[in-house]
Order: structure tokens, then C-alpha cells, then sequence
């Protein structure tokens, strides 16, 4: 089971045609958005969680959220991860940005192209990126002040590499 779901990706992390027509799709192309999404969802939350956790904690706290248990500390793991109010968690944005690449990376005979600018592949994940390194920010804050719960031997908060890369910003050059 996963933590979320296709209602965190809107706004900043909208995917088109998850639900209605679009564009002129019909039934099949929404059923596999839908499908490509999920497989995304899957394979790149866990990812997300290795990186932030490190792959013991990870692993008991995916665990976790296959069970009915309400060990405290999962659950406020969970309270900092997402905002259940406002649909949003840097999951969906970590998530969101292999999925916008996968599907709407435009490609000419001269390489990628950038169409307009606000919808364009590389401004709108920069955009979803740096949202997420803000979130992550906040997140490693709170995880720094309760290291004692979430540490484990093969693991030492804040001083884990992955981190380094989830709370840099990125542009839209690619600097």
C-alpha cells in the first residue's frame, strides 16, 4: 500500500487527464495514465522514503503502513510526510517529476524542445523540484530534532548523502 495517491497530484503537480476527457483522449489513454501513474507512484515512493530514512527505517516504516498499528512515531513520521488538508507531500512532488519527464518530454529531430514557457518539461519540474526542497527542508528540521527516534545503526540522520540531493534547489538551466 502506498501513502498516496492520484488526489496529491494537482496544482503544481497536476497531471492531465486523470480525470474526464482531455485533449480529446478517450477512455483507454485516461486508464493508462492512470495505470503509469500508479506504477510511478509505486516504485518512486519507496525511493523517496530509502532516501529521506535510509533502507532499515524505510523498511519498518512501509511496513507499518501496511498494518493497523498506532505506534506513535510512525504515525507523526506519516503527520510530517503528508497534509492530508491540502494534498500535498514532497512524495508526490519527488514523484511527480520522473512521471512529467516520462511523459511529456518533447522530442525534434535536434533533441528536446521547450514549448511554451510555463508549460514547458524542464520550468514546470524546476518549479515542483524546488517545492519539494522546500518541503524536504522542514521535514529533515523536524527528523534532526527527533534523530533519537528515527537513527538506527546503519543509519545517522543529517548525515545520510541522499539528503544532499533532496534539498537542493534546481533552475531551469540545469546549474
Amino acid at each position: 500500500m502506498n501513502l498516496i495517491g492520484q488526489t496529491y497530484f494537482h496544482d503544481l503537480t497536476y497531471v492531465p487527464a486523470l480525470t474526464g476527457t482531455y485533449g480529446g483522449t478517450g477512455a483507454a489513454a485516461q486508464t493508462e495514465r492512470i495505470a503509469k501513474l500508479a506504477r510511478h507512484i509505486a516504485q518512486y515512493e519507496v525511493e523517496f522514503l530509502t532516501f529521506v530514512l535510509g533502507e532499515d527505517i524505510s523498511t519498518e516504516f512501509q511496513a507499518w503502513i501496511d498494518s493497523e498499528d498506532t505506534t506513535a512515531k510512525w504515525v507523526a513520521l506519516k503527520g510530517k510526510l503528508l497534509n492530508t488538508v491540502r494534498l500535498t507531500s514532497p512524495i508526490a512532488n519527488y514523484i511527480f517529476c520522473p512521471y512529467w519527464k516520462s511523459t511529456c518530454l518533447p522530442v525534434s529531430m535536434v533533441g528536446t524542445t521547450k514549448g511554451e514557457p510555463a508549460e514547458s518539461y524542464r520550468v514546470r519540474n524546476v518549479e515542483v523540484w524546488n517545492d519539494m526542497v522546500r518541503q524536504n527542508d522542514k521535514l529533515f528540521d523536524w527528523l534532526s530534532e527527533n534523530r533519537s527516534t528515527y537513527e538506527h545503526d546503519d543509519f545517522t540522520l543529517g548525515l545520510y548523502k541522499d539528503w544532499v540531493m533532496l534539498t537542493t534547489t534546481d533552475n531551469e538551466f540545469g546549474l
